[in-house]
C-alpha cells in the first residue's frame, strides 16, 4: 500500500484550499489536521474520499514547519499518514517559473512532453528544503511572502532536472551540467542561509557578503574535461 507523502501542503493565510492524499490504494474517509512545529492543532478538516478543504483564519502565523496529519482509510483499512506543509501570504501551489524557462536557461531542448515536469518535481525540491531547513533561513517569514522569492532556486533545481532527463541521449555533457546546476542550487540555499537573525530579535545580524568566503566561478562542463 502506497501512499504519497513526498509532497508537502501548500496553505494561504485567510484562504481556503484543497488539499488531497494520494495513495496506489483507495483513500477513504476521514480527518485533516494541520498541526504547528509545536504539535498544537491549527484546523481540522473532513475528508471524504482522500480530498478535503483546508480554510486558514487570517490569524494563523506564516511559516515553513507545520505537518498534515491525515486520519483515513487506505483500502477500506484504517491508515495515519503525515507530510509536510507550509502556511504562505500567498499561494505557493503553482512554481515560480515556467517550463520554457528550463530551455532559455539550459539551453536544452524539451522532450516530447515538455519540461513542465521537471518543473513541478524541482519546485516540490524546493519547498521541501525550505520546510527543512526552516527556521535557520534568515531572520522573520519573508522568505513565504511570495514565490518569487525561491525562483532562482526554482531555475537551478529545474535545470539540474533536466540534465538529468538529458543524460539519456547526450551522455557525460548532461552530467557536466548536472553538477553546476548542483553547485548552484547549492550557493543559492547557502546564500539565504548566511543572512541569520542570531539574537531572535526579528533583525539579520550577519550579513551574507562578509559572511561568505571567497569562491571562484561554478566550472563550465568544457573545464572539467
Amino acid at each position: 500500500m502506497g501512499v504519497d507523502l513526498a509532497s508537502i501542503g501548500c496553505l494561504v493565510v485567510g484562504a481556503t484550499r484543497a488539499r488531497s492524499l494520494g495513495a496506489d490504494g483507495t483513500v477513504g474517509n476521514g480527518t485533516y489536521t494541520l498541526l504547528d512545529s509545536t504539535g498544537a492543532t491549527v484546523t481540522t478538516a473532513t475528508v471524504t474520499a482522500g480530498a478535503c478543504s483546508v480554510t486558514l483564519a487570517g490569524t494563523v502565523a506564516v511559516g515553513g514547519r507545520y505537518m498534515e496529519k491525515w486520519s483515513v482509510t487506505v483500502d477500506s483499512a484504517a491508515f495515519v499518514a503525515t507530510r509536510p506543509a507550509i502556511v504562505a501570504a500567498s499561494d505557493f501551489a503553482s512554481p515560480p517559473i515556467t517550463a520554457g524557462t528550463v530551455t532559455g536557461v539550459s539551453g536544452l531542448g524539451p522532450p516530447s512532453g515538455g519540461w513542465g515536469g521537471a518543473v513541478l518535481s524541482a519546485w516540490t525540491r524546493v519547498l521541501l528544503d525550505l520546510w527543512q531547513r526552516w527556521p535557520a533561513i534568515r531572520s522573520a517569514d519573508q522568505m513565504l511572502d511570495s514565490p518569487a522569492s525561491l525562483a532562482q532556486l526554482c531555475v537551478y533545481a529545474s535545470c539540474s532536472q533536466a540534465a538529468v532527463y538529458a543524460g539519456a541521449y547526450t551522455g557525460g555533457v548532461a552530467r557536466d551540467w548536472f553538477e553546476v546546476w548542483e553547485a548552484r542550487y547549492r550557493d543559492t540555499w547557502r546564500d539565504l542561509m548566511l543572512a541569520l537573525d542570531t539574537d531572535g530579535d526579528g533583525v539579520v545580524e550577519t550579513d551574507p557578503t562578509r559572511a561568505r568566503p571567497m569562491s571562484f566561478p561554478p566550472q563550465t562542463p568544457a573545464a572539467g574535461r
